[in-house]
């Protein structure tokens, strides 16, 4: 009896699967249709590009809709955070279930959705990815879904399984089973960059992360359409090449685009190498204060930092004089996060290259959070991924944001843990941070103190003020025609006007 109650259950899931195949075909087929209408009219007389980026455009914002990517103003979600057995190996380290499901939740509050309810699941096995969620939590899971909807009157428009990225196979039996569409992780960090991205560069650089995603999805349906192969609404092989040779043909657009904007940065990096002038790139996981850390030391008015992730996608460059009046660069960078790929993060390269080359690194670490070990463990192999010179990773400056929100008695242990404790809302520590960052620079770009007696006004006098970072000016106690200059120096200037240093 039990034999025929599981083959009949089996069956009745085979029929149950195909028929939601056909119907998933069906609509897919009616939206690429509609679309591709609507796109070919709008562009047909667009002189700006040729036919095969207009195809391979199109082809792209296709996607981009078939697979759900595409920015919504308003989602009511069930946000489901799996969390591995504490003897998993995939276990996270120096976090807790509910810590990572805060931060799942920020993800989705970024977005402006709505969240409905969230669920937190303890995943036992670790050796297969395609079956994250077995069938027994997914029916759980609908049950939860029909209480809310129909006991509690709630509307659930999505679910959303906070993992970096959920195989075709999960990611179909769970909408069929939950009867809902089903996003990943991937999905949700993607739109927010849709949405913060606010220049050209920006956008290029979304654009360029969407692709992998996109032909990873297209590889999983085409494997499940081999599933079914008699089914009438089967796109075929070729419809997947298209759409694969069209999103090869995006990819290298993008890339040669960013290409021109990589020279562009080029440019500005040899400028301020041309001119002497210091680098500095604040790094660190998302929404730790780094926007906020560079507008306390620049004082730039423009500089809005916002409590909310991924809200800097653009690096930028902000001037400033440091206390020794060596002028240097502050450069914002984009965020990092967890159970993102690298691969994402590396879409913004072109940006992450002034990183990259900076002369010094400071790690912007909120203290204040409770996931704060995590966070740091992330952001350090994140580095690692992106081939950051282990030189720079070495001699980084890690700072404690957000200390005025700690106790007092716990900086010791902050500073135990290689870190200066600041606030840039209270100010604390921050003379003591410049102090480093000014000594630093000064050793590390081959920078030297040194005093210059000149006649005042004279050509030596305008030379060294012109060429050096003057920190102090005055007249010369023995004789009131000559200045004394204290400056800072790059150790070669030293030979070239060493006739003027006074011993």
């Amino acid at each position: 009896m039990f034999q025929l109650f599981v083959t009949n259950r089996l069956l009745s899931s085979c029929f149950s699967r195909k028929l939601f195949l056909v119907k998933k075909q069906k609509c897919l087929l009616s939206t690429t249709n509609k679309f591709l209408a609507k796109k070919t009219s709008s562009r047909k007389n667009d002189p700006g590009l040729n036919n095969i980026e207009i195809e391979a455009t199109e082809q792209h914002a296709l996607l981009m809709q078939q697979y759900q990517l595409k920015v919504l103003d308003s989602q009511q979600v069930l946000v489901i955070q799996p969390c591995y057995h504490s003897s998993s190996p995939n276990a996270r380290q120096f976090t807790t279930d509910d810590f990572m499901m805060s931060e799942t939740l920020g993800l989705v509050k970024t977005l402006g959705w709505k969240v409905v309810d969230g669920i937190i699941l303890t995943i036992q096995r670790d050796d297969d990815q395609s079956k994250l969620l077995g069938i027994g939590q997914l029916e759980r899971i609908r049950d939860n879904i029909l209480e809310l909807e129909s006991k509690k009157g709630l509307f659930i428009s999505s679910v959303f399984v906070s993992t970096y990225k959920l195989s075709a196979r999960n990611r179909l039996i769970a909408e069929e089973i939950l009867g809902k569409p089903v996003i990943d992780r991937y999905s949700v960090i993607l739109q927010i960059f849709q949405k913060h991205a606010q220049t050209r560069e920006a956008k290029l650089q979304v654009r360029l992360a969407e692709i992998p995603y996109l032909k990873a999805r297209l590889f999983s349906d085409l494997d499940l359409e081999n599933e079914s192969k008699h089914s009438k609404q089967r796109r075929g092989r070729e419809w997947f090449d298209k759409q694969r040779l069209a999103l090869n043909k995006r990819e290298k657009s993008i890339k040669s685009d960013l290409d021109k904007v990589k020279n562009q940065r080029a440019l500005l990096r040899s400028s301020r190498v041309r001119n002497k002038i210091p680098s500095v790139a604040v790094i660190g996981y998302t929404n730790a204060g780094k926007t906020s850390l560079i507008k306390a030391i620049t004082g730039t008015e423009k500089l809005e930092p916002k409590d909310e992730l991924f809200a800097t996608l653009d690096v930028t460059s902000h001037p400033t004089v440091l206390p020794s009046q060596l002028e240097s660069v502050m450069l914002d960078t984009v965020g990092f996060i967890s159970d993102i790929p690298t691969s994402l993060i590396a879409s913004f390269n072109a940006t992450l290259e002034d990183a990259a080359l900076a002369d010094l690194l400071i790690h912007v670490r909120d203290v204040s959070n409770p996931d704060h070990l995590s966070q740091n463990k992330h952001v350090l192999q994140t580095l690692y991924n992106l081939e950051i010179p282990d030189k720079s990773i070495q001699s980084m400056i890690t700072i404690g944001n957000k200390s005025d929100l700690v106790n007092e008695d716990d900086w010791k242990f902050i500073r135990d843990d290689g870190m200066i404790p600041i606030s840039t809302k209270t100010g604390s520590n921050m003379e003591e941070l410049l102090t480093k960052i000014d000594s630093f620079l000064i050793k590390e770009t081959n920078r030297v103190h040194a005093v210059f007696k000149v006649p005042t006004g004279s050509n030596e006098f305008q030379t060294i003020l012109k060429n050096t970072s003057v920190t102090q000016v005055e007249v010369c106690p023995e004789d009131p025609n000559l200045s004394l200059i204290k400056a800072i120096v790059l150790d070669y200037q030293l030979d070239q006007y060493h006739m003027w240093i006074h011993e």
